[in-house]
């Protein structure tokens, strides 16, 4: 700084206006005194380092908790000394938004961006971008305190409705209850008996609706059934299985009960022609 007026305030940074530097000037502008009492400690020692100043070799970097040199001090002061960025450089006087990155590194990053420019990715957020939007978002106008004060309100009225809870009523015993964690699906209050009644109105509603699907039996195939007998019968009931003609209905068909109709497709039973099969109520 040598030929350059230093500031009469902290007689730290270079003189900018009025014989001050810019932060003694809005102090002054601000009637508080001009020698900040954190200013003044700035070069002083502070732990392992000196106040207000970042300590960067190029390499690495000096940590003032405990004199450590490393790349980047963010994650480190996290881990080893229970500190986020923000309390660390409050605590050792650094601008707020210094990065706490050694000068490699940040050479580093700066070309693994300049390096992204034409990918892909870069040609998809250039397509995206709307510069008439992005100056228009910076109209001072929308942000006025009435329209904050609008947007305000408009949140907290959307806050209210997205909060308030639909109250569930059970089916079964007409019992109610507000969809809470854990409660956003389920069909009934979960008493033994209403959970029997549920899932019996929705076996009823299955076989309601398997049985307007399946298509019936036409009069051809009902004769075969009749008819048939031993392997040729086994044969067409297959058949007929595959279609999607249910076992309930292929078994009145035959002429014998579901059971006998399983016994059959496992092979345990098969019909003979010896006598005629009556019919099975």
């Amino acid at each position: 700084m040598t030929g350059k007026r230093i500031c009469d305030g902290c007689g730290q940074r270079r003189a900018v206006v009025t014989g001050l530097c810019l932060r003694c000037y809005r102090r002054k502008a601000a009637g508080k005194p001009l020698v900040d009492p954190q200013v003044a400690r700035i070069g002083q020692i502070d732990g392992h380092g000196q106040y207000g100043i970042f300590d960067d070799d190029g390499s690495t970097v000096l940590c003032h908790e405990c004199g450590r040199r490393l790349k980047g001090l963010a994650f480190h002061v996290n881990r080893a000394h229970g500190m986020s960025a923000a309390q660390y450089r409050e605590a050792h006087g650094l601008a707020r938004g210094l990065a706490l990155i050694s000068a490699d590194l940040r050479d580093t990053r700066s070309e693994l961006s300049r390096s992204r420019i034409g990918t892909p990715a870069w040609n998809r957020f250039e397509d995206a971008r709307d510069p008439a939007a992005a100056a228009a978002a910076r109209d001072l106008s929308n942000f006025s305190a009435q329209v904050r004060l609008g947007r305000a309100q408009q949140s907290r009225a959307n806050g209210r409705t997205a909060r308030q809870a639909k109250v569930r009523t059970c089916p079964h015993c007409g019992a109610q209850w507000c969809p809470l964690p854990g409660g956003y699906n389920l069909k009934t209050c979960r008493s033994k008996e209403c959970q029997h009644a549920e899932r019996s109105a929705n076996a009823t509603a299955r076989a309601l609706k398997a049985a307007t699907e399946q298509r019936p039996l036409t009069p051809d195939e009902t004769q075969k059934l009749r008819d048939l007998t031993g392997h040729q019968l086994l044969d067409l009931v297959r058949t007929l299985l595959q279609d999607g003609i249910q076992q309930r209905t292929l078994a009145p068909a035959i002429g014998i009960s579901q059971a006998g109709l399983s016994r059959l497709l496992n092979g345990h039973h098969v019909p003979s022609t010896d006598q005629p099969r009556p019919a099975h109520p």
